[in-house]
């Protein structure tokens, strides 16, 4: 894991952009990584796959600005997102300057709830299901009871979507660990 979180960062940073790869599952006992996937400087989609349980990505270091922080709003929302769209996500991973962290979806029912509860009047799940980035983050940034869950580069948005990282509320638990010795705890 070490190697892989390593490879991740450097491939970004040597690239200028996110990158990102999905897990699969090969077999019902195997599990592979898929190639990594460019994005933007600020943005990284993971390739959707009929097998894929999972996805990891890391945040680019532009102009000197250190990326530590955990996940964002729109990191934990793209999970939302793809169990809409039909997709069976379990786990994001996550590579920064220092860190790794874990977002492991612990109840999709729970998650799911707990997502629409947080903007019950949004008119984005169509737009969701249409798979049209810039139509699904317009209608989450017009939502006007979400809070703010979509502001990117903060982690308001993440404690918002985890409930403050209880996952007996919000079906979903955030881990974090050193980068050069990985061994993960709750983020607190």
């Amino acid at each position: 894991m070490q190697r892989v979180a390593d490879s991740l960062f450097t491939l970004g940073q040597g690239n200028k952009k996110e990158f990102t790869f999905t897990f699969i599952r090969p077999t019902s006992t195997d599990t592979s990584a898929g190639d990594p996937h460019p994005g933007q400087a600020d943005n990284s989609e993971p390739t959707m796959m009929a097998r894929m349980f999972g996805y990891w990505h890391m945040h680019y270091k532009a102009n000197a600005v250190d990326f530590n922080q955990s996940f964002d709003g729109p990191d934990i929302f793209k999970m939302y997102r793809d169990l809409v769209k039909g997709f069976n996500v379990e786990l994001q991973m996550l590579t920064t300057t220092d860190y790794v962290y874990a977002a492991v979806i612990t109840e999709k029912t729970k998650f799911m709830n707990h997502i629409k509860s947080i903007c019950p009047n949004g008119n984005y799940f169509n737009a969701i299901k249409a798979d049209l980035h810039n139509i699904w983050v317009n209608a989450i940034n017009a939502c006007t009871t979400c809070g703010g869950i979509y502001e990117k580069e903060s982690e308001a948005g993440v404690m918002a979507l985890t409930a403050q990282n209880n996952a007996a509320t919000s079906g979903i638990k955030i881990f974090k660990s050193p980068r050069n010795s990985i061994n993960f705890t709750p983020l607190q």
